[in-house]
């Protein structure tokens, strides 16, 4: 009895590892924005990819469903986290109100919306990074975004746009054809 509750406990235990085994090679990709039907996919080399990394208990606030609000122009809100993209300049919103709830810190407040004018280019990832800094007299929100070509390597960081300017010149650099 005792030798077959451990073998069902070594079996439950793998199990896991198991699963991430055969599902781990298939990388989960985000909403085909490009797609009409907003399910037909062009493979993942001829997209770029636009994901969120928040830290764990975090989440959007003021009723957005989703830290990215807006991809040129088109609420996004309620669509997922994680997008695929055709390449161009895309232009991001995101969300003005930020929560973080955990058993050992709650943080909640109005962060102001960033605008990143993203080049965006095929095979590449594209993440917006929300990172809560604790300091003795509380904590504060910061919000940035980075380039990883196929191979994953940080290639570059995307400062939010500062004018309208940045978004034009990165319309500009679209039209320019890559």
């Amino acid at each position: 009895m005792i030798a077959s509750v451990r073998r069902g406990a070594l079996l439950l235990s793998l199990a896991p590892v198991a699963f991430g085994c055969i599902h781990g090679t298939t990388a989960l990709r985000g909403y085909p924005l490009y797609a009409a039907d907003g399910v037909t996919r062009l493979p993942g080399g001829e997209v770029a990819q636009l994901t969120v990394s928040m830290p764990v208990g975090a989440s959007p606030g003021g009723g957005a469903s989703a830290f990215i609000t807006s991809i040129d122009g088109r609420d996004v809100s309620t669509l997922d986290s994680a997008f695929e993209l055709r390449p161009g300049c895309h232009v991001v919103q995101t969300s003005n109100s930020f929560l973080v709830a955990t058993e050992n810190i709650r943080w909640s407040g109005n962060i102001g919306t960033r605008v990143f004018p993203f080049r965006m280019k095929a095979g590449f990832e594209y993440s917006v990074i929300v990172e809560l800094i604790e300091s003795l007299g509380g904590g504060r929100v910061s919000v940035s975004s980075v380039e990883r070509d196929p191979s994953g390597a940080q290639t570059q960081v995307i400062e939010p746009a500062t004018s309208p300017l940045d978004e034009q010149a990165c319309r500009t650099w679209s039209r320019s054809g890559l």
